[in-house]
């Protein structure tokens, strides 16, 4: 259980009266001959005097944030739960390891982040830019203290936004209309420990829009997390279930398993089983079930190891400012800063066997090799258990070592994201029955990862293992110096860099057609140009697979692509009770194609409390 307590440190604020209510990605201006104030819903491009729509969009207050106690968007968007139930988050630590960047992301409906469409006021957000992923957004980038309220869209809307968004929209409406100032610092403690948390935040605004015709704010937001490990929780602080029939825990130990490297049929021994002592071996009943041979179920669990919540660093500055220009038009524009530090320590590496090695590797085909990380223990080494071996009947074969570089320690990386955004547009009403709007977004993430320790270089360390220097099962007494040689082998420094941008123009009307029984017969119409790029920049080492614990290689890559888009709705209130929607947007990707998303939706509301929405299943056209 988190406590999280806060203490205002100044407030004196002036709230604009007319600060929305309703969500809102684009502040209205109120028509000349009708003092009737509409606004953008998420997940439609026509201006409303209600929130009720045929799109099921849940809104969440500031108040509402604020009560949860959350300290960062990533704690607030897991305690949702029943209000976003099917849904998903990834938090910094998700994966445990490397080449995860960091990234917190949400999955709306279980189609995975790449499918759901983050915003802020309406506008794209550039991926957090992870070594395998140009799309996912980093929510954790968003400090909690900027937002005036969250708009859930838990339904597909590629007919509004795009193929992106066929997972739901979470869109972040930041805070606006402010005039005075306010700041706070909080702190957060954990009923069991690890965890803890503490900040700072301040806002200040000045500029009456009805009166002076301006407005500006500034948010600054400071944030550290304490890191929580598997050790400090009782549900992660194992991966063995016996009960369950289920383990997580692997075989590639210390003191290591060894079997017999072919012709010989020796199965998985351990000569230190059963008492395999140190945080790096555990005994497994379920691979020690009764009358099986001494020496066997020796296993690693790394539950204990593993971050659960990393060690997180967070800086951020967010300004707005609207302007207006004429009596029917305003300018805008929005700038932002984030710094993101994250700190994630795990187990530490296995080598063996049982893991590949990329066909480029300078390793490949040599022996003993042979395209895998081995390690052999022959009878030449000092460390060879001949007498256990003896024991078991087993001859002296050479042995395929499972092992758990303890001796190079826990792997420690760091991810350091900044993350760089401007919105300049203008909006405004034609002939008092046109609304316009008009924007350019530049938004680009840089996202790096060092290695602090714990990632030893394959060329270097396998040869050294494959020495017989090294003993598997304890101290290397017997050849000083070979275990500080283990060291010498570490991988430190940039492992990996990506950046990760969005340069794009928008422009959209929307105009009121006719009176209808329920309303008027409203339609929007848009265009949408936008530059999409993403580049990674990889260690040699990286390039080759030559870093144990990534996983494999990754190479460097720079990519761009052009997607333009026209899409198009319209609202039909036939009666108070009863409207349809329709909208359709044409996409043109420079690299796949285009596609034609449409949709139909109908509103039927008999009365207030209740609302029935239907939507008929998705047409869509596609040409490659």
């Amino acid at each position: 259980m988190r406590t999280s307590f806060r203490v205002t440190v100044f407030s004196a604020s002036a709230a604009i009266a007319a600060t929305l209510l309703l969500s809102a990605s684009v502040v209205p201006i109120a028509r000349a001959q009708q003092n009737v104030e509409r606004v953008e819903i998420t997940g439609s491009s026509i201006r409303r005097t209600e929130a009720e729509t045929a799109v099921p969009v849940q809104v969440i207050t500031r108040e509402e944030v604020e009560r949860t106690g959350s300290t960062n968007v990533e704690q607030f968007l897991q305690g949702l739960g029943v209000a976003l139930q099917g849904n998903s988050n990834s938090v910094a630590a998700t994966g445990s390891g490397a080449t995860t960047g960091g990234v917190s992301s949400i999955s709306l409906r279980g189609l995975g982040s790449q499918r759901t469409l983050v915003l802020i006021d309406g506008k794209r957000v550039a991926g957090g830019g992870t070594i395998t992923d140009s799309t996912s957004v980093d929510i954790s980038m968003i400090p909690i203290s900027a937002i005036e309220r969250v708009e859930v869209l838990r339904d597909g809307a590629s007919a509004i936004y795009g193929s992106d968004a066929i997972g739901g929209v979470v869109n972040f409406i930041l805070r606006k209309d402010y005039v005075g100032a306010e700041g706070s610092v909080f702190g957060a403690v954990t009923q069991h420990g690890g965890g803890e948390g503490a900040g700072i935040n301040a806002l200040i605004g000045w500029g009456d829009m009805g009166k002076q015709g301006f407005n500006a704010n500034l948010i600054a937001d400071f944030r550290h997390e304490e890191a929580i490990f598997g050790s400090q929780r009782g549900f992660a602080s194992s991966g063995i279930f016996p009960e369950h029939l289920n383990d997580t825990s692997s075989g590639n130990t210390f003191p290591a398993n060894f079997v017999g490297a072919p012709p010989s049929t020796l199965g998985t021994r351990n000569p230190t089983f059963p008492t395999c002592p140190g945080p790096y071996s555990t005994v497994s009943p379920l691979f020690t079930p009764p009358g099986t041979p001494a020496g066997r179920g020796c296993r690693f669990d790394p539950a204990p190891l593993v971050s659960l919540i990393p060690t997180t660093d967070t800086g951020s500055l967010f300004g707005n400012l609207r302007m207006r220009l004429a009596p029917a038009v305003e300018g805008y524009a929005q700038g932002s800063y984030v710094h993101k530090e994250v700190n994630t320590v795990i187990q530490p590496v296995p080598l063996s066997d049982q893991f590949a090695l990329p066909p480029n590797h300078p390793l490949f085909n040599v022996a003993p090799y042979n395209g895998t990380s081995t390690f052999l223990l022959t009878p030449s080494s000092p460390y060879y258990p001949a007498a256990f071996l003896a024991s078991q009947g087993a001859g002296t074969p050479d042995l395929l070592v499972r092992y758990r570089s303890a001796v190079t320690g826990n792997r420690d990386l760091t991810d350091f994201s900044n993350q760089y955004r401007l919105l300049l547009g203008g909006r405004g009403t034609v002939a008092q029955t046109w609304d316009y709007d008009a924007s350019f977004l530049h938004v680009e993430t840089n996202l790096s990862e060092k290695v602090n320790a714990g990632y030893p270089i394959l060329t270097k360390i396998l040869p050294i293992l494959n020495s017989g220097a090294i003993n598997p099962f304890g101290p290397s007494n017997l050849t000083p110096g070979a275990d500080a040689s283990l060291e010498t082998t570490q991988f430190r420094g940039e492992a990996w860099r990506s950046k990760t941008a969005i340069d794009g123009l928008q422009a959209k009307v929307a105009h009121d057609f006719m009176r209808m029984a329920g309303g008027p017969l409203a339609v929007a119409i848009g265009v949408e140009k936008r530059k999409e790029s993403f580049k990674v920049e990889v260690a040699p080492e990286i390039e080759t697979g030559d870093v144990s614990g990534y996983g494999g290689n990754f190479l460097p890559v720079t990519k761009h692509r052009m997607v333009g888009a026209a899409f198009g709705e319209v609202n039909v209130p036939l009666l108070k009770t009863l409207e349809l929607t329709a909208a359709a947007r044409y996409d043109d990707y420079s690299d796949v194609g285009n596609k034609v998303s449409p949709i139909l939706r109908a509103r039927f509301q008999p009365v207030r409390e209740i609302i029935y929405a239907a939507r008929p299943a998705r047409v869509s056209a596609r040409r490659a």
